[in-house]
């Protein structure tokens, strides 16, 4: 059967029942876009490994600015077609550094690096 993924837009909380195909991507430049992410992760996109991604610009609630400086790190979710493809997402863009596409068209290698991990419930909850 299918899993049950959804978010109570009310209080903003992810609610996923025995789905594990749910991912947290963390440590998202604040200057990324969606268009952005959709680039940077086309292998899972453009082959239909990738059926989701929840995108709003939320703040990383994980993510520590340094001391006296606002956290400018974004966080999305996105839903994957299956638990191997979730270990396989993982193995391949945690840790990676974020790649923005310039105005010229060329990619440009950023500081940060892409944090993923399993989604939980709850995960955005209390924003």
């Amino acid at each position: 059967g299918s899993a049950c993924w959804k978010v109570d837009m009310t209080t903003g909380e992810v609610q996923h029942d025995k789905d594990r195909t749910v991912v947290m991507i963390q440590n998202i430049p604040s200057e990324l876009h969606s268009a952005s992410l959709r680039g940077f992760f086309s292998d899972f996109v453009e082959s239909g490994r990738c059926l989701l991604f929840h995108y709003q610009h939320r703040r990383d609630p994980e993510a520590a600015g340094k001391e006296g400086e606002e956290n400018d790190k974004r966080c999305c979710l996105a839903r994957l077609a299956s638990e191997g493809d979730v270990r396989k997402f993982i193995e391949k863009y945690n840790g990676l550094r974020w790649i923005q596409l310039s105005h010229t068209g060329e990619d440009v290698e950023l500081p940060d690096k892409c944090a993923v991990r399993a989604a939980r419930d709850g995960d955005f909850g209390n924003q």
